[in-house]
């Protein structure tokens, strides 16, 4: 028997047999198998070996109108039910279940961003909430997944889409699903974005910043252009974290799961030196329920307007430190370290803002080796 991934495009090619016929095994939902008989004829079956008793469930003919999430879904809940595992037994979980559960024993532990988590679940899926899991199929989430790249952008349908997938994995590791109909939905084509601020931009920028009233909005702004560091970490700022006779802010744990050392430029630790201690968080917010701030946008929005600077997000500011640190000839090396990346190749969109001083390394090398014949 052979196998392969079931798509329309693969099965439309399968030859016709010359005689008997030929059966074709999904590997995907490996239960799901396809028939070809010598007259052309699809029919696809359930087939599946469970405790040394064979099962065989025709499921649909090719022309029945079924999608092949669809069929794929009705394969698993079959063999879901004869092998009696969870599986079978929690078919009626609903989506809102599911949700809470990961936040709780999942997200909570092991992802700094699960408060993101939790708003994207109630932004995106709540329409959803009282679904059962095993009702939602992969054209639904193809169908989101377009509604957000037309409402929120390529990027942001991507990132949703991640969030998904996570979701569903989990709910089959914990033998609410069988399958997770996340998978294999095609992610938008996606672009590196290398906004940074230039020299002019920054002179706007600055004279911006000197006309907005002290905040500690404003303070969170001057702190992400000076450090580098990711948004929730600033955010989540905490006065034990900040050793200022030696100028060092130590992170527990960053995006990647690593605690992080961040060197505070003399600016950075003259700015934290006015903001008053109100609480155990340097940019405390009393209407939050984190206990500190969250949104910025207003101050930076009004910001940028008064610069008459463009498509700037806060995240552009940490690559805006990293791209006059290319520029200035430190290597990716450093800069991943600053940055805190575990690797440089998330730093080689800096690599061609150095282009410059390699340059410059490249032709005293020359000189150097042609020296020689002199």
């Amino acid at each position: 028997m052979k196998k392969l991934r079931f798509t329309k495009k693969a099965l439309s090619v399968l030859p016709v047999p010359a005689k008997g016929y030929a059966e074709y095994a999904d590997t995907e939902e490996k239960a799901l198998k396809l028939l070809i008989t010598r007259n052309g004829t699809k029919t696809f079956y359930f087939r599946q070996t469970i405790d040394k008793k064979a099962y065989r469930f025709k499921i649909a003919a090719e022309k029945s109108g079924f999608s092949l999430a669809e069929l794929r879904r009705q394969a698993a809940n079959l063999r879901c039910e004869l092998e009696k595992t969870p599986h079978g037994e929690n078919q009626n979980h609903c989506l809102k279940e599911l949700c809470n559960k990961y936040i709780a024993e999942f997200a909570v532990h092991e992802k700094l961003t699960w408060k993101e988590d939790l708003k994207d679940f109630h932004t995106f899926l709540s329409p959803w909430f009282m679904r059962r899991i095993t009702d939602i199929s992969r054209n639904d989430i193809v169908l989101l997944h377009q509604k957000i790249t037309i409402n929120n952008g390529p990027c942001r349908a991507n990132r949703i889409l991640a969030k998904i997938s996570a979701l569903f994995s989990k709910a089959r590791e914990w033998g609410w699903r069988a399958d997770n109909p996340a998978s294999y939905v095609k992610r938008n084509k996606e672009y590196q974005r290398d906004r940074f601020l230039n020299g002019e931009e920054l002179k706007r920028f600055f004279s911006a910043m000197d006309q907005e009233p002290e905040s500690l909005f404003k303070s969170m702004i001057w702190i992400a252009l000076l450090t580098g560091v990711r948004r929730d970490n600033i955010r989540s700022m905490k006065w034990e974290q900040i050793d200022f006779h030696v100028g060092t802010w130590t992170i527990p744990k960053t995006k990647n799961g690593r605690p992080l050392i961040v060197c505070l430029p003399d600016q950075a630790v003259a700015l934290l030196k006015t903001i008053p201690r109100l609480s155990e968080w340097v940019f405390p917010s009393t209407k939050s329920a984190s206990g500190h701030l969250m949104d910025h946008r207003r101050t930076l929005n009004r910001i940028l307007k008064r610069a008459e600077i463009s498509d700037l997000h806060l995240h552009d500011l940490r690559r805006t430190l990293a791209s006059w640190m290319a520029i200035n000839g430190t290597s990716l090396h450093i800069i991943a370290g600053v940055l805190g990346h575990s690797s440089t190749r998330c730093t080689q969109i800096y690599a061609r803002l150095n282009d410059k001083i390699r340059r410059q390394s490249v032709n005293e090398a020359v000189k150097k080796m042609f020296s020689v014949q002199i």
